[in-house]
């Protein structure tokens, strides 16, 4: 049994060899110093990296992002600082 480990920690749960493909810091850079101090479900690192990813994508709202038009809304994330530096009117913020 493996314990893996992500960007964010690592995970809770172990995992047999059949199920793991032996990846490193060559394919993920961000896998060159992961955070070992930190234990992760799987659920909760799905949530960070969802974050991660719709916060560097970003909802472009002129409004305040609390409908589910709102990309960032309707992923169920908070709108991070890559959505529109310039608009005051979000009340989505992280």
């Amino acid at each position: 049994m493996y314990r893996l480990t992500c960007r964010f920690g690592v995970l809770k749960n172990v995992f047999p060899a059949s199920e793991v493909l032996p990846l490193g810091p060559k394919e993920f850079s961000e896998l060159d110093d992961p955070p070992t101090n930190t234990v992760v479900s799987i659920v909760e690192a799905a949530r960070l990296q969802s974050n991660t990813l719709a916060s560097n994508k970003g909802c472009n709202c002129r409004g305040d992002c609390l409908i589910a038009r709102c990309f960032c809304k309707k992923a169920n994330v908070l709108c991070g600082s890559g959505c529109y530096p310039t608009n005051s009117k979000c009340k989505h913020k992280a």
